[in-house]
């Protein structure tokens, strides 16, 4: 075993630590890449806060406007319903009354019109207000979504040419540590017919201590970015809720965004690796790892 790892060790540790390396960077560029997405996301919807809280003031300001000219006709029309209400005696009192009348009578119709021409104005600004609100949520929609697809379609270029590399060292590392601990159980209870030196102990740890650490980073640099993206999705359902905008929009952007799931995937796309199958992952192999252990102290114990 000395002799071959003279030649197999180079090639094998340049070679890992190079696809080590390779998953670093590629992961790190994707995060920064998911950054500038998380920015321009925010902006987006800066942009729907601002037109919503616009709607908002024009709202009111429209409100207090007819108000005030409700108030106004209304008050304009007051002395001539008093003229109407006056007792007369003569008549010329009464003709001036009944001219009086007709004047009120054609400053309510005039007032009439004037509140139907701008009830008119009210809905056709209303409607362009709703053909603008339709427009800017198609707008943001289409740049949510060319924006997540793009970012997505890296990340996916990605892991169609480094995920077998990537399931390879991970099939490589959780190999060699069984094999490390199934080797130490089977020294400790006498099924390998031979005496374990002490200077095996050095290249057991290594060998152990080595794979657990490739599996942590293995699993690390792809959920990392899987998580960050999926965090991307929560961020938005918490941020949207503010801008005022319709619940029938947040439920369009928020469809559009969680359409597909997104991150770092193997196996074609089926398996994306995410913070919860490389605790999951890692966790049982160091629960077998410390199992492993435990079974060797009792058989150390035992012999003692």
């Amino acid at each position: 075993h000395a002799y071959a790892m003279w030649a197999i060790i180079p090639p094998v540790i340049s070679a890992m630590f190079a696809s080590y390396t390779m998953f670093a960077f590629v992961a790190f560029l994707h995060f920064l890449d998911a950054r500038s997405l998380d920015t321009q996301i925010v902006e987006c919807i800066s942009m729907l806060t601002g037109f919503f809280a616009q709607k908002k003031n024009n709202q009111g300001r429209r409100k207090a406007q007819m108000h005030q000219k409700s108030e106004k006709k209304r008050t304009s029309r007051a002395p001539g319903s008093a003229l109407l209400l006056r007792e007369v005696t003569d008549s010329e009192e009464n003709e001036d009354i009944h001219s009086d009348g007709k004047s009120a009578v054609s400053s309510n119709c005039s007032y009439n019109a004037e509140l139907a021409k701008q009830q008119q104005s009210s809905l056709e600004g209303v409607h362009r207000q709703n053909a603008l609100e339709k427009e800017l949520c198609d707008l943001i929609v289409d740049v949510m979504q060319k924006k997540f697809g793009s970012v997505q379609s890296r990340i996916d270029h990605t892991c169609k040419s480094v995920g077998n590399l990537w399931l390879h060292l991970v099939f490589f590392s959780t190999c060699q540590v069984l094999a490390i601990s199934t080797s130490a159980v089977m020294h400790a209870s006498g099924a390998i017919k031979a005496d374990y030196k002490w200077w095996w102990a050095f290249q057991d740890f290594f060998h152990l201590g080595g794979g657990l650490v490739l599996l942590a980073a293995c699993m690390g640099v792809f959920c990392i970015v899987t998580s960050f993206m999926q965090r991307l999705t929560l961020r938005i359902s918490e941020v949207i809720g503010t801008t005022g905008c319709p619940f029938t929009m947040q439920a369009t952007i928020l469809g559009l965004v969680s359409a597909r799931p997104l991150g770092m995937h193997v196996l074609w796309g089926s398996t994306y690796i995410d913070a919860s199958k490389a605790l999951i992952f890692f966790g049982v192999t160091l629960v077998t790892v410390v199992h492993s252990m435990m079974y060797v102290a009792n058989y150390v114990d035992l012999s003692v």
